[in-house]
């Protein structure tokens, strides 16, 4: 039926864009007139399917669905008697104290299994969810919690804050019980709403059985005011409409007022001393701050803290009325109503907790482990069969990938320059759903990294890497600047929260490598495929279909507004001092003249990457029968991969390099990872001697070569390891992995340097894999960057966006 669908749905928009495009002697204006128009999703129920999910990348434990006014779910915890807020485990973060956490098994539809070691406060703990889609409303969902001690470590009290967050006006939201005095810990809560977007629901909280609570000394008994431990406390809140992410500051001032206003006062009674500066510390007496147990009026946010040691246990069912018939034959009578709602939540509550769940979730790892050992088939670095640790590393790797798509919506702040004074201005909404680089340090959408993610991803779920691509591509035009997709686009307020103040703000002419048409071009590659199921070349035929016009009005954008000194050269706008952020490559040293003019300088990258662009592009229209458009942008490849041989080879030095002054003809100096660049486009042809010359550079240990993957700069250029020191030698997985995609190519085409290709790219891959696998072996992380002396890891971790393509090295994809 599937099929079916898809195959109607690809002829009718074929037959309708196709005779827009071919019957008017003006392509261009119908694709601006086409492009103006979102590209629709194009697989049946795929919302369903994909409603809730991790999609707050940036903390450690939350959900929410692919709506703007999504009720929220997420998890805190602290050590029960401290009052160091900054100490709260919420959003991901560096050096908090968590030293290791990620998705062990996540499938980017239906579940997701996680760990996390918090070593200060000497727990590991586990966090997962499992999905129940229907057709209606998203579905039914449960998740679980659990902690253990770790070995040899002190026991501490733990605060354990789950939350529940709905703030959009068509939503509601009650505790369905208050009690004055906090819920008993072992006590089942419940939640009732509704939405739009939900329909009505109900949320079950389930504390382990076997949890216990941490207890007062006799000192501290004395001390009346004391809230109970042995009780679950709430606060209800009222949040403005989109503001109720922000709830972790709204906790921090509770706790911390509960201190000052009732805590403190009580302690110096009791203790007969007016100073207290000792006293409200883990040394000090066992003192625990709580919430207060009221409900604001109109509250649309619950806060439940459990106090507890570990181990420990809690579980939440999300239960859809709407998904269910038990709940479309309720009485018209209050208390029969009442007791039919209350046995249908218990039955069906049953099914999704418990041994229930924990059979499940094992099913489901099974599964997840069977499907990746199917589709990758990693092997070791002597490309016999992986260990199992290294099967492990692999399926951690591209779990905390497809884990790390997130949903995020809002306008976004686009650079603009009148007499008002004001810098920027706000976008209509839009909507980014994408993975990204790092759920700690990068917890948003980026243009470059978004293509190399999906290289990944499509391996996977070809479903999943068209929703993402779509939500790309639906960006062109984004603020009402034709062709341009913003290179960072931080929409919506809790992207903007981790974003310094310095990076809000896009240029419209800044542009990203157009790193997507790498992933169009893997598509492409999959319709020529005996392996590729029929329903998947439908949705890539559908998808390429709709979205040909965005690309193509993306592609003239950049090849406009990045043109350089020539005809065919291309400069990067945007350069500030000596970084180039549009490029990619940042801090990379891109000539000898650090002044403000940069209209002389041709950056062989860039034109590297718009002829590959136009060349994934030719081929699409190839496929949508436009042959015209397929001519000239085939012509432009050619045009401007003349003009990378000719002009940008340098005779003296045997290598292509940089302008830095294309007037005056001089060369930029610098040697690294931008003189690959046509090897890594393939540009180069098998025969020539410029191939040869340029794998001399590669193999070379005194420029890139080290047995941990390839440098970024040279080891004899000036500049090397100098500055930010951020691409100035550092291994970066991105780049390594498109020269082992170069090497391969050549080693399975005719020409002189077949056997050497083969040999290097074997090197390299042996040399990736065996780094890599050894760091995350040392320190449980997959690195931003790697060391070019050590190879140890380097920046912000865990940083599985492009490192994961270790996973497509491994398995030789």
């Amino acid at each position: 039926i599937i099929t079916i669908q898809l195959i109607i749905y690809f002829l009718f928009n074929y037959f309708f864009i196709f005779n827009c495009l071919n019957n008017n002697n003006n392509p261009q204006q119908e694709f601006r007139k086409t492009a103006t128009h979102s590209i629709n999703q194009l697989t049946p129920n795929l919302n369903e399917t994909l409603f809730w999910g991790s999609y707050r990348a940036s903390l450690y434990f939350g959900l929410r669905t692919r709506s703007p006014n999504s009720l929220l779910m997420g998890l805190a915890w602290s050590q029960a008697n401290s009052f160091d807020w900054s100490k709260i485990r919420h959003w991901c973060i560096e050096n908090n104290g968590v030293t290791n956490w990620g998705w062990t098994q996540h499938d980017g539809k239906t579940f997701g299994n996680q760990q996390l070691t918090d070593s200060t406060l000497s727990i590991k703990l586990k966090t997962s969810f499992i999905k129940f889609p229907s057709k209606l409303k998203g579905g039914d969902w449960s998740a679980r919690i659990t902690t253990e001690n770790l070995e040899g470590n002190s026991i501490k009290p733990l605060s354990f804050f789950l939350y529940f967050a709905a703030d959009s006006p068509d939503s509601q939201l009650r505790l369905k019980s208050n009690p004055r005095n906090g819920f008993k810990n072992k006590d089942e809560i419940i939640f009732d709403g509704s939405s739009d977007d939900l329909g009505k629901f109900s949320i079950i909280i389930k504390p382990g059985e076997r949890n216990t609570s941490p207890s007062y000394t006799e000192f501290e008994n004395r001390i009346k005011i004391l809230p109970a431990l042995d009780t679950v406390h709430y606060v209800g809140l009222k949040f403005n409409e989109g503001t109720s992410w922000e709830i972790e500051k709204s906790l921090k001032n509770i706790l911390q007022q509960n201190v000052f206003e009732n805590i403190a006062p009580a302690v110096r009674r009791a203790m007969n001393n007016q100073n207290n500066q000792n006293l409200l510390s883990p040394s000090g007496p066992f003192l625990v701050s709580t919430l207060p147990n009221k409900i604001d009026l109109d509250s649309n946010a619950y806060i439940l803290q459990f106090i507890v040691t570990s181990p420990a246990q809690f579980e939440i069912a999300f239960i859809s009325h709407g998904s269910h018939d038990e709940f479309s034959k309720i009485s018209i009578r209050p208390k029969v109503a009442t007791q039919q709602i209350t046995n249908a939540l218990k039955t069906i509550s049953e099914m999704m907790l418990g041994n229930n769940y924990i059979n499940l979730l094992n099913r489901k790892i099974q599964s997840f482990n069977e499907k990746m050992n199917s589709i990758f088939e990693i092997k070791s670095t002597s490309s016999n069969q992986a260990t199992a640790s290294e099967n492990e590393f692999a399926n951690s790797i591209f779990s905390n990938l497809i884990g790390s798509i997130g949903y995020f919506h809002g306008s976004m702040r686009i650079a603009q320059r009148d007499n008002s004074g004001v810098s920027w201005r706000a976008s209509e909404p839009l909507t980014v759903y994408s993975a990204v680089p790092s759920r700690s340090f990068f917890p948003r959408g980026f243009l470059w990294d978004e293509g190399f993610h999906q290289l990944v991803i499509s391996e996977w779920d070809i479903q999943i890497t068209i929703e993402v691509l779509r939500h790309w591509f639906n960006l062109v035009n984004a603020g009402g600047v034709e062709g341009w997709i913003p290179r960072e686009p931080i929409v919506g307020e809790e992207a903007r929260a981790r974003v310094p103040n310095e990076f809000q703000i896009q240029h419209p002419l800044i542009a990203n490598p157009p790193t997507l048409f790498l992933v169009v071009e893997k598509l492409i590659d999959k319709l020529n495929s005996e392996f590729e199921t029929i329903e998947n070349k439908a949705l890539i035929s559908n998808f390429l279909l709709s979205a040909f016009p965005r690309m193509v009005l993306h592609f003239s954008w950049l090849n406009q507004t990045q043109s350089g000194p020539s005809k065919f050269l291309f400069s990067w706008k945007g350069k500030r001092g000596n970084h180039t952020l549009s490029s990619g490559l940042d801090d990379y040293p891109r000539g000898q003249h650090y002044t403000s003019d940069r209209s002389n300088e041709a950056h062989l990258d860039l034109a590297c990457w718009i002829a590959f662009s136009a060349s994934v592009l030719s081929k699409a229209a190839k496929l949508l029968e436009m042959p015209k458009m397929e001519a000239e942008l085939n012509n432009l490849r050619l045009s401007i991969e003349q003009k990378i041989n000719d002009l940008h080879w340098n005779e003296n030095e045997n290598l292509y390099f940089d302008y830095s002054d294309f007037k005056q003809l001089k060369f930029s100096p610098h040697k690294g990872y931008v003189n690959l660049f046509p090897l890594l486009m393939k540009i180069i042809p098998a025969d020539s001697p410029k191939l040869s010359a340029i794998l001399d550079f590669l193999s070379n240990p005194l420029h890139l070569w080290s047995k941990f993957g390839i440098r970024s700069l040279s080891t004899q250029d000036k500049l090397f390891g100098t500055g930010e020191n951020y691409w100035r030698g550092a291994i970066w997985i991105n780049i390594n992995y498109l020269t082992l995609k170069a090497l391969y190519y050549y080693s399975n085409i005719e020409g002189p340097e077949k056997q050497r290709s083969e040999l290097l790219y074997n090197q390299l891959r042996n040399n990736l894999i065996t780094n890599m696998y050894n760091v995350y072996q040392k320190t449980g992380f997959v690195w931003e960057q790697y060391s070019p002396h050590s190879g140890d890891g380097l920046k912000s971790h865990p940083f599985t966006g492009w490192s994961s393509l270790i996973v497509l090295i491994m398995a030789k994809k």
